[in-house]
């Protein structure tokens, strides 16, 4: 039996109907906000097992604090790391928010992060709240880049890459590596600005504090896995 003209165009064309409605997000992709991260999350810097180090000092004075950080699990990038940091004879210590600490008043807690090739996040601001990322940064933003987030106080969090080093400078262990350089406006008490150092293979190297009476807390973080 002939088809008809009408019939064979009804035919050549309802495969390019179907066609367009499934692929519609592949002509036209959702635009990926700020807080929106993909990436490859199976990593060699967010195995299970894997350790760090940290470095303190108190306004350039090393502190010579016992720490056990090691990531406990990553599921499909959720990454849950243990933090332990004895704290005695630590200044300022009255300012780390008490879910983080023991009855003794040491560092003891679990911390989540999503960690991937393109990038990492946080979920300090949301009381871990796992379905509300905070993004610290993305490897290939640039210098101007802005990451928002409204903490569970209700206040805006800004944390904007203010350098990106194209040559070898941050000095890891006996090596020299790039970094990007975030600055953030926290929502933190008794806290005026936090840096972060971030490197695509490493991850987070670096954080300080920046205290409203002007003290800075420096960490200097190692992630022996990879060195």
């Amino acid at each position: 039996m002939k088809l008809s003209r009408l019939n064979r165009l009804i035919f050549l064309i309802l495969p390019l109907l179907v066609f367009g409605l499934v692929s519609c997000d592949l002509i036209n992709p959702k635009e990926e906000g700020p807080n929106d991260l993909g990436g490859d999350t199976d990593i060699t810097i967010s195995k299970p097992g894997n350790t760090y180090s940290a470095d303190v000092s108190f306004n350039g004075t090393p502190m010579d604090l016992k720490d056990s950080i090691y990531i406990k699990k990553n599921d499909d990038g959720i990454v849950t790391m243990h933090i332990s940091i004895a704290t005695s004879g630590l200044s300022y210590k009255s300012l780390i928010p008490s879910q983080f600490t023991d009855a003794q008043g040491n560092i003891d807690t679990d911390v989540n992060f999503k960690v991937t090739s393109e990038g990492m996040q946080d979920f300090l601001y949301s009381d871990q709240d796992l379905s509300k990322p905070f993004t610290i940064v993305k490897y290939a933003d640039g210098v101007g880049t802005k990451y928002e987030f409204t903490s569970k106080n209700g206040n805006k969090v800004t944390r904007e890459i203010t350098e990106k080093n194209e040559k070898d400078e941050w000095p890891l262990v006996f090596w020299k590596i790039k970094t990007q350089k975030i600055e953030e406006t926290p929502d933190i008490a008794g806290v005026a600005k936090v840096i972060y150092r971030a490197n695509h293979k490493y991850g987070l190297v670096y954080i300080e504090f920046i205290l409203k009476d002007g003290t800075s807390v420096k960490i200097d973080l190692t992630p022996w896995a990879m060195v």
